[in-house]
């Protein structure tokens, strides 16, 4: 209950949204207490069954999900996929249980389906010309395969490159290499939002999910989207979604894209394409970097971690020059 004009406070991993949406959060109910209120405007949570039926089901799903990541990894992955959008549409937070695990797992074993898929592909014949800079899948490696461990992601090539994407019509391969690349990032930045709302700024699986998320945006486009979609690929790139190291962690506002389905409709904007993307990258690597300082300790430079995060904003940035350049030539 509400005390002194103050919300109540409510534990975001057992929180679902406000029916009205009006930006609060209700306690997840229960069987021995179906009666929960928006923390915020005292709207009660009417369909107790349709969340208790979602609840179920989702922690069914991830524990299966879990036992098969290795011997069925694409089963796993079909199991998150389907579950994730019944808990969006049933209104849990990016940060409650099971949702947070479901995407954790998922990123993990989309980042190696992404990595094998490129691997299998000849990108240099059948996917266009790769800069000398680009970054590889394989550079990126999942925090974890499990919802619950955490590991240290190897250290990155780095970013997009202006000669990356073939200008011809793309083919339904390249199309679905590059849907699968879109829908890795996707869940991964629904990580990131789940867990920037529980943990605490500098806390060293923050720095690590940035990362990752970073890396990931900045690994080669196999289609650039923005020219495939006659422009509709960059209208979210330069707002919001990664704040700046300078933002604190009360300001965090990563929800926009965190209850993203994992199958969106081809128009979806995010992420974005071209040096939107590219920018998107830059500014999560910073974030990543800033996060880790504090994680891992200033003096080391955030750990390993810290020190591949910081080079890869070094060649971001040089890749980002490379577009600016190649903009004053063309307006030249």
């Amino acid at each position: 209950d509400e005390k002194n004009g103050e919300k109540e406070r409510v534990d975001l991993r057992d929180a679902i949204w406000c029916p009205k949406r009006c930006g609060g959060v209700c306690w997840i109910p229960s069987e021995e207490n179906p009666l929960t209120r928006c923390n915020k405007c005292r709207t009660a949570v009417k369909d107790t069954d349709a969340v208790l039926d979602a609840l179920n089901v989702g922690q069914q799903a991830l524990d299966k999900a879990e036992a098969l990541q290795f011997s069925d990894p694409q089963k796993s992955i079909q199991l998150c996929t389907k579950l994730i959008p019944i808990l969006v549409s049933a209104g849990f937070v990016p940060s409650a249980h099971p949702l947070l695990g479901l995407s954790r797992l998922e990123s993990a074993l989309l980042i190696r389906e992404v990595g094998e898929a490129m691997a299998s592909n000849d990108m240099s014949g059948g996917f266009g010309e790769r800069g000398e800079d680009a970054m590889d899948v394989d550079d990126v490696a999942p925090s974890s395969t499990s919802a619950s461990a955490s590991a240290t992601p190897t250290s990155p090539s780095t970013s997009t490159s202006p000669s990356t994407t073939p200008t011809s019509t793309p083919t339904q391969a390249q199309l679905n290499l590059q849907s699968k690349l879109d829908n890795a990032i996707r869940s991964a930045t629904r990580t990131v939002s789940g867990l920037c709302e529980i943990l605490s700024q500098g806390h060293p699986q923050r720095g690590i999910a940035l990362a990752e998320l970073g890396k990931l945006l900045c690994v080669d486009e196999v289609v650039d989207m923005e020219r495939y979609r006659g422009g509709e690929g960059n209208k979210i790139g330069g707002g919001s979604g990664i704040p700046s190291p300078s933002t604190s962690s009360s300001s965090l506002n990563l929800s926009s894209f965190a209850n993203l389905p994992p199958n969106p409709n081809p128009n979806a904007q995010y992420p974005p394409s071209g040096p939107a993307r590219l920018s998107l990258a830059l500014r999560t690597l910073l974030r990543a970097r800033a996060e880790l300082m504090i994680g891992f300790g200033r003096a080391n430079e955030g750990g390993e971690v810290g020190e591949e995060v910081r080079e890869a904003v070094v060649r971001v940035e040089r890749e980002l020059g490379m577009w600016r350049e190649g903009v004053r030539r063309g307006v030249r």
